[in-house]
């Protein structure tokens, strides 16, 4: 079992990576020895890069915590080890300044493309050629190409793009990412191809590993390689001070794809490709970058993330490319699991996991305060979360800004932007499931908000049972404590989900 080595390009490959670091959370399971998270972006100021990166890295934390003893269990929360490339080890490597860090650096881009190309030093005849092949507006005009930014990413224009990203193997980052490769590693990119950074990103990263890359390490040209091709899913507003333009995404996207025909086959061809289109909403503000430039999550990116899980977990190749589309039951206002087909994935990539995190978030913010402060019950007391709950020294504090501050809120994000609602976060245990109310009266007094709480069969009595149990076997407190949430979550959903709610086409 090898590891995946994952490249999220430009904005949307960031909304990705924070749609998995949230499935991976939740239990998600991965058929990898971990995950390589390469997310790259000119853009470094990006607040949706921002955000997935501290997501990532709080998700690491817990992660390493929790499990410190290496006794991962075969279900439960935050099962996959990601970890940057900076901490792989290279053997025979000279190269000994890369950080551990998710984003790669990209050389440190600050000036324009002008000066990125040092058009300045060439002579008159090629500077003439730049100039009738390239927009020479001043900077601050949107049209311009010769003088673009680069700061804020290429702003649209992947005929820029490709020329920086070409310079990618010459980078510190991607030699050592090229030498820790292993044979039975795999690499997956994601990207959207209507913009400027993942379209351009895309073939020219496909292209450096299958060609470039045989002097540093042969394995990359046989490496098993997957990408999520996401066309557009959102509109923005039209800006005629922006270089960004709504209406050029799908022309963009017809000329990425019938680049990608003619030029990714033969050697350079993908093992699996997964392709996701929504038609758009409503549009977002046109921000060109930086840290204006924050979208909510949407249900695409959660797609796109399952892609990449089951790309990781799939055991056998055709000789050809294989293709893949997603596709829901119905076209509806606003979507829950009922809407989404009855394949075997549902269930193991969504259902399961994500009604177990949701009841972890319900237990952190109801459940647990009482069992804790009002009753110290067993499993509490032994645990003695009454003087650690709320302690910052203590991983309990990370849990709750986790569940809290990014998984809620990307459930959220989700529910308001792509109307994707699978959960009814306001409500009780009971209603929690939209299209699956849970009709057993014996948790009907377990409500979000509501402390004053009847049944102790469902939570908190299973909760000491089962630290009991394990306290026994000598397992440490705070993976302890992550054993005893899941096992309660696993066992509330058996005793009374069972499966996904079944709508009746």
């Amino acid at each position: 079992m090898g590891r995946l080595f994952l490249f999220c390009i430009g904005g949307t490959g960031s909304r990705v990576m924070r749609s998995l670091v949230m499935l991976l959370a939740s239990g998600v399971k991965v058929d990898v020895e971990k995950i390589v998270p390469i997310i790259i972006d000119v853009d470094s100021k990006n607040e949706d890069t921002a955000r997935a990166i501290k997501s990532l890295e709080l998700y690491k934390l817990i992660r390493e915590r929790v499990y410190a003893s290496k006794n991962v269990p075969q279900d439960g929360f935050f099962l996959t080890d990601m970890s940057p490339l900076g901490s792989e080890a290279v053997e025979g490597s000279n190269v000994t300044n890369i950080k551990t860090a998710f984003q790669l650096e990209f050389g440190n881009i600050t000036k324009t493309f002008y000066n990125y190309l040092e058009v300045a030093r060439m002579n008159d005849n090629t500077q003439t050629l730049l100039r009738l092949l390239l927009d020479d507006s001043p900077e601050e005009d949107r049209n311009t190409e010769l003088n673009l930014n680069l700061t804020v990413g290429f702003k649209g224009n992947p005929n820029i793009g490709s020329v920086i990203f070409n310079e990618l193997v010459n980078t510190d980052e991607y030699k050592y990412f090229a030498r820790a490769f292993n044979p039975n590693d795999k690499i997956f990119i994601v990207s959207s191809i209507f913009g400027g950074t993942g379209s351009a990103g895309f073939p020219q990263l496909v292209k450096n590993l299958r060609r470039n890359s045989g002097n540093m390490n042969d394995a990359l040209k046989k490496a098993k390689i997957g990408a999520t091709v996401v066309m557009p899913y959102f509109t923005v507003e039209d800006n005629n001070g922006s270089a960004v333009d709504a209406r050029n995404f799908m022309s963009k996207t017809k000329a990425a794809l019938s680049y990608y025909e003619k030029e990714l086959r033969g050697d350079e061809k993908l093992d699996a490709v997964y392709y996701l289109y929504d038609e758009p909403g409503n549009p977002y503000a046109n921000n060109e970058g930086g840290v204006s430039q924050k979208n909510d999550a949407h249900f695409v990116e959660m797609l796109a993330a399952k892609a990449v899980i089951k790309f990781a977990n799939q055991k056998q190749y055709d000789a050809s490319t294989e293709y893949y589309e997603y596709a829901i039951r119905s076209k509806e206002p606003v979507l829950n699991f009922t809407h989404l087909f009855e394949d075997p994935t549902r269930d193991v990539f969504l259902t399961l996991p994500m009604t177990c995190f949701t009841y972890f978030a319900k237990l952190y913010e109801t459940v647990l305060p009482y069992a804790i402060f009002q009753k110290e019950k067993e499993f509490a007391k032994n645990l003695e979360l009454k003087n650690k709950f709320k302690d910052s020294r203590y991983i309990y504090k990370d849990i709750d800004i986790f569940l809290r501050e990014y998984f809620l809120q990307y459930m959220s994000e989700l529910s308001r932007n792509s109307k994707f609602e699978p959960f009814n976060l306001a409500g009780d245990f009971n209603g929690m499931i939209n299209g699956k109310p849970i009709v057993d009266t014996r948790i009907r007094a377990l409500r979000w908000g509501d402390f004053a709480l009847n049944d102790e069969g469902t939570f908190t009595q299973r909760m000491s049972q089962t630290e009991e149990a394990l306290r026994k076997q000598n397992v440490p407190d705070e993976e302890r404590f992550m054993k005893v949430c899941y096992d309660a979550c696993r066992y509330a959903f058996e005793q009374y989900i069972q499966q996904a709610p079944v709508a009746d086409y």
